[in-house]
């Protein structure tokens, strides 16, 4: 390259003025001065390649295993529960939405758990743009008293243009007991 040829010049320059021998300053190895064979595949060699190759399959394996979507629930921290006026115990949840993909999507969200458990109002959806992490509040119900104080239950969301593309969270539901 130029750099090294303007170096090695240098070198020489000043080799000339100290009365040294030109030469001194070289950009190779001993194996090729002595006209050796010079070995190119030394373990040192092997295992960067072997490590570069590693790396570089881990990252393809990732990004073609990536999803494009993600859900995190948080359940509400003002109270556990609520109690309505048809008896039925409600919780709030927030909704964390990551749309990891190129294009904005619209979701429809779903919970599931035990049979009497339901989203107020039954049918939601959010509207989620291309790289945005949308938050979003849900309310869900059950007969209050029917079953122990607390149980699992999983959101799911779902894309309306994509079935396939989808994510799930867990998180507890709160009520009251006898």
């Amino acid at each position: 390259c130029i750099a090294c040829a303007m170096c090695i010049d240098a070198c020489d320059t000043v080799m000339d003025k100290m009365d040294y021998p030109r030469g001194l300053i070289r950009y190779t190895t001993q194996n090729s001065l002595e006209h050796k064979q010079a070995h190119v595949l030394r373990p040192r060699v092997i295992i960067y390649a072997t490590l570069l190759a590693l790396l570089t399959a881990g990252f393809i394996v990732s990004l073609a295993l990536r999803k494009p979507v993600a859900l995190d629930v948080i359940h509400d921290r003002n109270a556990l529960y609520r109690m309505t006026d048809e008896g039925e115990a409600e919780n709030v949840y927030q909704l964390k939405i990551m749309n990891k993909d190129e294009r904005p999507r619209r979701f429809h969200v779903t919970v599931s758990g035990s049979e009497d458990i339901e989203l107020e109002p039954e049918k939601v959806f959010f509207d989620v743009g291309s790289g945005e992490v949308y938050n979003g509040a849900v309310r869900v119900r059950r007969e209050a008293y029917d079953h122990t104080g607390q149980e699992t239950i999983r959101f799911t969301i779902t894309a309306d243009d994509d079935p396939n593309l989808s994510a799930s969270a867990e998180s507890r539901f709160f009520a009251p007991t006898r």
